[in-house]
């Protein structure tokens, strides 16, 4: 509805086309079916969309890795889709697209877990990739360090610490159930930082 060159608009919808089909030709091979379809308006809206419509699990995107201020001023599609997705986001960063290769398969997932309800959900997650894909899965749950300042050397400190590590082990502990790591290959990894 905002008045503009009409040509210009006909010219890159013709462009965006070409793209979509020259890389539907590149990906296509026997046993994957690959459509395409253009859309108008706002990327992060349009994906949305598109995935409801068409009752995605999975919506795969890139990422070109901005910060700080031109992030703030671009804003980020990947991150705004993550936010709102009906699915399961994979965001592939930038740095991560230079080394991709079409003949990669997934060999080890890493999945963080805090004990928190949308973490669990993103470890049956991470289980149904590794089961499918026969990849390591790797669980991480990181104790926290403590903000600078005070006294790390009492025993409220000690005591503070001891409980977070229990936590976090019986987090690790009880997230994937015994019958599940019989048949997939299930790492636990307890790490300190944040």
């Amino acid at each position: 509805d905002v008045p503009g060159n009409v040509q210009l608009y006909e010219s890159q919808r013709v462009m965006g086309q070409q793209a979509l089909d020259a890389e539907a030709a590149r990906v296509r091979r026997p046993g994957l079916v690959v459509d395409t379809e253009l859309r108008d308006g706002s990327a992060v809206h349009e994906t949305l969309e598109a995935a409801r419509a068409w009752g995605a699990d999975l919506i795969v995107i890139g990422t070109h890795g901005r910060g700080g201020m031109e992030r703030v001023v671009l804003g980020s599609v990947a991150e705004k889709v993550l936010r709102k997705a009906p699915c399961a986001v994979l965001s592939v960063p930038h740095a991560a697209l230079a080394r991709a290769h079409a003949t990669e398969r997934i060999t080890h997932v890493l999945c963080a877990h805090d004990g928190s309800a949308a973490s669990a959900h993103g470890v049956a997650y991470a289980v149904s990739l590794a089961e499918r894909t026969g990849a390591r899965l790797t669980l991480v749950s990181v104790v926290e360090s403590l903000p600078y300042g005070g006294d790390f050397t009492g025993p409220d400190f000690a005591a503070f610490r001891a409980a977070r590590e229990a936590h976090a082990r019986d987090v690790l502990d009880t997230a994937v159930p015994a019958e599940v790591r019989v048949h997939c290959n299930v790492h636990d990894r307890l790490v300190y930082g944040h």
